[in-house]
């Protein structure tokens, strides 16, 4: 009675100090197992690339759709990318430098000091511009730099650019030979020189301007004339043979000596 059998002395399979410490290590095991398996998923999702067998990993006695495992083992990776680059082919503001010239205000301000710093220099890059295919604001920044800076090519540039752009207005913005006739019309009262180079617009020899854009600037040079000039401008005007710039001319005469005037104009005979 005293002594006790081996079996009871050392206790059964699962019970006493042994077995305790075992149950109590198999829940660190299987967490430790859980969150390898869970980690080896997030940064491989194709595990055997790896070479782990995620399931024997996990071990039979934990269920992955009924417990926190499953959320583990199933969850997507998030991927971070970086903003994609931009296509300097596709997108033509990459290749802006931020110090080049983009309104006319800003040509301007570039091709006056060129003007003043190497006249020669200026009229090479104007006489590009013109025949390049740059923006128009662009264009007329170079004709208004001749004529503010009174370059001694500007008559000759000016109808170059008259005869060779464009001369068709859209909707939103007019031509570049429109632009500038009317701008020399709103200077030509106060500057000779805008009335010079309207005078090269209407008479220039040859005459490559068309009719429309010469009778424009002629009406504008005959409005914006001294009365000294007029003699001489009704003289020029007489002798003009296209019936359509000598019809401009004599109606804006008629409105400098008659501002009443509704008489149409004769045909040049």
């Amino acid at each position: 009675m005293v002594a006790r059998s081996s079996r009871q002395a050392h206790g059964a399979p699962g019970t006493g100090v042994v077995g305790r410490r075992r149950r109590a290590i198999l829940p660190l095991v299987a967490f430790f197992l859980v969150g390898a398996g869970a980690l080896v998923l997030t940064l491989a999702p194709d595990a055997s690339v790896l070479g782990v067998d995620v399931e024997s990993s996990l071990g039979s006695a934990v269920d992955p759709t009924t417990s926190a495992a499953a959320a583990l083992a199933t969850r997507t990776p998030i991927v971070i990318t970086s903003a994609r680059p931009i296509d300097r082919e596709l997108d033509p503001r990459a290749n802006l430098d931020p110090a080049e010239p983009r309104t006319e205000a800003e040509h301007i301000v570039v091709l006056r000091a060129l003007a003043r710093a190497d006249s020669d220099a200026f009229g090479r890059r104007v006489r590009a511009i013109l025949g390049g295919n740059g923006p128009a604001c662009e264009q007329f920044a170079a004709l208004r730099a001749a004529c503010e800076e009174r370059w001694p090519g500007t008559a000759e540039l000016c109808v170059r650019a008259a005869s060779t752009l464009p001369t068709t207005s859209g909707p939103q913005a007019e031509s570049v030979p429109q632009t500038l006739v009317h701008w020399l019309a709103r200077r030509a009262p106060r500057e000779p020189f805008a009335r010079e180079i309207l005078s090269a617009l209407v008479w220039s020899r040859p005459t490559p301007v068309e009719p429309a854009l010469r009778s424009g600037a002629l009406r504008a040079l005959v409005l914006a004339s001294p009365a000294g000039e007029l003699d001489l401008l009704a003289a020029r005007i007489q002798a003009e043979g296209d019936p359509d710039v000598h019809c401009a001319g004599r109606t804006a005469l008629d409105e400098r000596t008659r501002p009443t005037s509704t008489e149409p104009c004769e045909e040049p005979s």
